[in-house]
């Protein structure tokens, strides 16, 4: 890793990915997704009227409406899909 890399990484949350995406920004959309996936299965889990997919994608949806920095990979990764 270069050292430009560490100069721009601040840990304000914005570049919270950056090290790891120098090469290849898109090689982690496929992890980001699989991390939506495990929040939507664990919405099902956590709240028995949210137990569809579609009820609990659509509560992701409203989430991520209302608060978009909820979580930081929100900002890459589109957070309501399966």
């Amino acid at each position: 890793m270069s050292r430009e890399a560490h100069v721009r990484f601040d840990g304000s949350g914005e570049g919270q990915f950056l090290p790891a995406t120098l090469l290849y920004r898109t090689a982690l959309y496929p992890v980001l997704h699989r991390i939506n996936n495990y929040l939507l299965r664990w919405i099902m889990k956590k709240y028995k009227k949210l137990r569809t997919w579609k009820k609990a994608i659509q509560s992701m949806s409203n989430a991520a409406a209302s608060q978009p920095r909820y979580f930081a990979h929100w900002a890459w990764a589109k957070p309501a899909t399966r």
